[in-house]
């Protein structure tokens, strides 16, 4: 699989953005953050095909920061990218719950190499399809 798309990572561990950045090596262009500010400035330095938002950050949550990125990508004109939840948590409700907040999906913590880039990949794929 060569680069297939961006994507924007928003985990406040250290070790989870490590982890993505390995896996994705040679595969996607990922750059990595660990606040909603740092997303922000991201999100306007240039467009990303995906954003994988982790939902239980330091100080906020997933919830919170989606619905501000969306705000302040809608304020400033720009694109916003579908956006997967990064989480443990299981179950339809919760499923539910991110799909109503507009999340375009989930990654169940903790991954594999393996189910990481395949979700992406639907994904991506997906989203060029919609856009072509």
């Amino acid at each position: 699989m060569s680069e297939t798309g961006s994507i924007l990572l928003i985990d406040d561990s250290e070790a989870i953005r490590e982890l993505v950045l390995a896996y994705c090596s040679g595969h996607l262009d990922v750059r990595a953050v660990s606040s909603e500010s740092e997303a922000l400035v991201a999100l306007q330095e240039q467009p990303y095909d995906l954003v994988l938002l982790d939902i239980e950050l330091q100080g906020s949550d997933g919830f919170t920061v989606l619905k501000s990125l969306k705000k302040n990508l809608a304020l400033a004109g720009l694109p916003r990218p579908p956006v997967l939840a990064l989480s443990a948590h299981d179950g339809s409700e919760f499923i539910a719950e991110l799909i109503q907040a507009g999340f375009s999906g989930r990654i169940k913590k903790p991954f594999q190499k393996k189910y990481l880039l395949q979700v992406l990949a639907n994904h991506l794929l997906r989203r060029r399809d919609r856009d072509s």
